[in-house]
């Protein structure tokens, strides 16, 4: 296959599965203006972005260079399970760091007992971090679906 193929491949692979520019650069880790020199033959992919590529199409890169690509689509539940994984673990993490504030913040609490503007701007503080506590919580059960 000629080489002036490419491009014309990977705009295919790209509109068939439904993907504008920005998303496949953001999976693969390159900017869109970088897709779109690719789509326009101003220069080819390097060969790792040619794995990543082939990666997000669920083909291999022998498929990619030779053009084998007529029913390939996006696996868009292993894509938005990878993004709800990565939801998961920001939730998580936010969830811990908001409990250890909160856990600061009471320890702190009895120390500012006698300065009462100290004691009340940490008692805001320990309500407001409870409270996005909450709100993170009800996102994370919300979105898993235990309710």
């Amino acid at each position: 296959m000629p080489f002036q193929d490419i491009p014309n491949i990977l705009s295919f692979l790209r509109k068939n599965n439904g993907l504008t520019q920005a998303e496949l650069a953001e999976k693969i880790g390159v900017s869109n203006k970088t897709i779109s020199k690719w789509e326009q033959g101003a220069f080819l992919p390097d060969i790792t972005y040619l794995v990543s590529i082939a990666r997000v199409y669920n083909i291999t890169v022998d498929d990619l260079l030779s053009g084998n690509i007529n029913d390939c689509k996006v696996d868009k539940k292993q894509n938005s399970n990878n993004i709800n994984k990565k939801k998961l673990i920001i939730n998580l993490s936010l969830i811990l760091a908001l409990v250890s504030e909160i856990t600061i913040l009471i320890i702190f609490l009895e120390e500012f007992r006698y300065n009462v503007g100290l004691y009340f701007l940490h008692l805001f503080l320990l309500i407001c971090s409870f409270i996005a506590l909450l709100v993170i919580l009800f996102n994370l059960i919300h979105e898993i679906n235990i309710l």
